[in-house]
């Protein structure tokens, strides 16, 4: 059992992926109101959000979005000075999260799962991690064979768990 936040939505990677998502919200409407220290304060609990879930993909997201949200500062009126600080703020945030994480067995964060992925030789390596990120258990090739049978109109998100045995295989 690996211990993840899924939030109100009951899944971790829902929730951390909309957590990833909000950092570059929340970074637009504080740059739009000029207020970066309101938005220093909502991106690293988003980053808690994320880094809780476990969530590989939430990851991923929210470090390309964390990566162009000061690009968002840069553009408005906000000045170098506070983009640079905020971007040293949120460094520091992560690497005291990660510190965190490594001193705490029971909370899994996404670095932890994908060094685990990575170093087992039997997976394959990288390309087994690629892979399994892309198919996800089966579910993966279950979604890409439901749009090839319904191209134009898919069968319906609620629809999936009951036909994704039908489109794995299983």
């Amino acid at each position: 059992w690996i211990h993840r936040a899924s939030g109100t939505m009951m899944d971790a990677n829902v929730s951390g992926v909309l957590a990833a998502l909000w950092i570059g919200g929340w970074g637009a409407l504080a740059a739009r109101a000029n207020r970066p220290t309101a938005a220093i304060g909502a991106l690293l609990l988003l980053w808690c959000a994320v880094w809780a879930t476990g969530s590989r993909t939430a990851f991923g997201s929210a470090v390309i979005i964390s990566a162009l949200t000061p690009v968002i500062f840069l553009r408005s009126r906000v000045s170098s000075r506070v983009v640079v600080g905020a971007s040293a703020v949120v460094l520091v945030a992560t690497v005291a999260l990660v510190a965190a994480n490594r001193h705490n067995p029971r909370v899994v964060g996404p670095l932890a799962r994908l060094t685990a992925e990575l170093s087992s030789p039997s997976d394959g390596g990288l390309r087994g991690v690629l892979e399994e990120l892309w198919n996800r258990n089966g579910y993966g090739l279950a979604a890409t064979r439901a749009i090839e049978a319904y191209p134009a109109f898919g069968i319906g998100v609620g629809a999936f768990h009951e036909m994704a045995s039908e489109f794995g295989g299983w």
